[in-house]
């Protein structure tokens, strides 16, 4: 199953290579998704689409307890591919960066990888990054009601929470029950 193509991997290597400030290099507020750890006390979590994984080291000095691994294919130390399931997987800020040929893989992906959990948080803004081919690196701009249509057709999961918080990401909650 292909998550992205060839020529995007290597621009998002190139933005991860070439500076400091790029994907997932920074620590994220996520209250939203802390109160789900608390709720669904799980003992492993993937966080998929990591970057350079700040918020990856933030959840494992966060939650000791929690076996976390990430996954990003433009990140050397993270590019390989799980092949265990988690019982949550985590995708912070990644769907709206995804090439929209792939969307319906990746989410399936994630699916695929969780046991019990997914929390999604999903930008509908413009990104202020620029790829190196000129297009905005949110390669997806919708709103809720179509994330909602394209997680129900894409996933075989109940959706138990999703809204657009007051930074414009959708946060969504989903369980295979």
């Amino acid at each position: 199953m292909e998550l992205y193509s060839q020529n995007y991997l290597r621009q998002l290597e190139s933005v991860h290579n070439t500076t400091t400030k790029g994907f997932g290099n920074k620590i994220k507020k996520i209250k939203a998704f802390e109160a789900c750890i608390e709720k669904w006390k799980p003992r492993s979590l993937l966080d998929y689409g990591c970057g350079k994984g700040a918020m990856l080291q933030q959840l494992r000095q966060k939650y000791p307890h929690l076996h976390c691994l990430g996954y990003d294919p433009a990140v050397n130390i993270y590019s390989q591919k799980p092949k265990q399931k988690f019982d949550v997987v985590f995708c912070n800020d990644v769907l709206e960066h995804v090439e929209p040929l792939y969307l319906d893989n990746v989410l399936q992906f994630i699916e695929h990888h969780s046991k019990k959990y997914v929390w999604l948080r999903i930008d509908t803004q413009p990104a202020n990054k620029k790829l190196s081919d000129g297009r905005n690196a949110h390669l997806i701009i919708e709103n809720e009601d179509w994330w909602r249509e394209r997680l129900q057709f894409a996933l075989h999961m109940k959706i138990i929470k999703m809204y657009t918080n007051k930074k414009q990401r959708i946060d969504v909650e989903l369980t295979h029950g």
